[in-house]
């Protein structure tokens, strides 16, 4: 078994790697969603990102008491911010530039810090108000421009905001759950969210799929899934397939 210095540089060097892979996506997602709108990016980035997880675990499959019922909740509330994020990023992506994009979503290594010292109720650390005061002073050369913040700049800051607030969450509750089973239960919310966000619409003008919203007050989520659904049954849109390139 490997020892606890060993352990602590490859969890270090995996959470160096994150950023770097997370930050390639963002030119991606802006070539994506000239094709579809945000909210179908988000559903089919979640779905397949359950997949995938769901993938790995029939090949490394957890131990059968990893799980337990508080998945449940657990999942609900990672999927909701992870949701939450990817959402707000995906329609700040489509009002700003990747760039900016890319250095604003980051802030959420400095706003995690300051999130856990505000639910702990202690004093954060020196280096990291300096580094939360550097970050926004980065943020204020980069996006004001005639006195603000510019729209899809202040929507991916709140996106860095529910990112940092899933980190705190994460730090929480990885000591109560077995992390395979939470990645996927987290995935799994997160997945049936964004894809009762996104209500297929049929394909747009160049073939690729589109979505609606259908949004209502608060506690009406079986009437807007039996609208959903008798939308779904009525026109069928659900069943259109992108065309394939040769």
């Amino acid at each position: 078994m490997p020892d606890r210095p060993a352990r602590t540089r490859a969890a270090g060097l995996l959470l160096l790697m994150t950023p770097v892979i997370w930050g390639a996506t963002f030119p991606a997602a802006k070539v994506a969603l000239e094709h579809v709108t945000p909210w179908t990016f988000v559903a089919w980035s979640r779905g397949l990102g359950l997949v995938a997880i769901a993938a790995v675990l029939l090949v490394r499959r957890p131990p059968r008491e990893a799980w337990t019922l508080g998945l449940v909740p657990a999942g609900v509330l990672l999927g909701t911010l992870m949701t939450a994020g990817y959402a707000l990023q995906t329609v700040g992506i489509d009002h700003t530039t990747a760039t900016n994009a890319g250095f604003i979503t980051v802030l959420y290594v400095v706003l995690a810090p300051a999130g856990a010292a505000l639910i702990g109720r202690h004093t954060p650390d020196g280096v990291d108000v300096v580094c939360l005061a550097l970050a926004l002073a980065g943020l204020a050369l980069l996006s004001i421009q005639g006195g603000g913040l510019r729209e899809g700049d202040l929507i991916v800051l709140a996106s860095a905001a529910a990112f940092a607030a899933h980190i705190v969450a994460v730090d929480v509750l990885v000591d109560r759950h077995a992390v395979a089973p939470l990645a996927l239960a987290q995935m799994a919310a997160s997945a049936v969210l964004t894809a009762a966000i996104a209500l297929p619409m049929g394909p747009g003008k160049d073939g690729m799929p589109t979505s609606f919203q259908i949004m209502g007050s608060p506690f009406d989520e079986g009437l807007l899934l039996d609208l959903g659904e008798a939308y779904q049954g009525a026109t069928g849109h659900h069943l259109a397939r992108p065309p394939v390139g040769a």
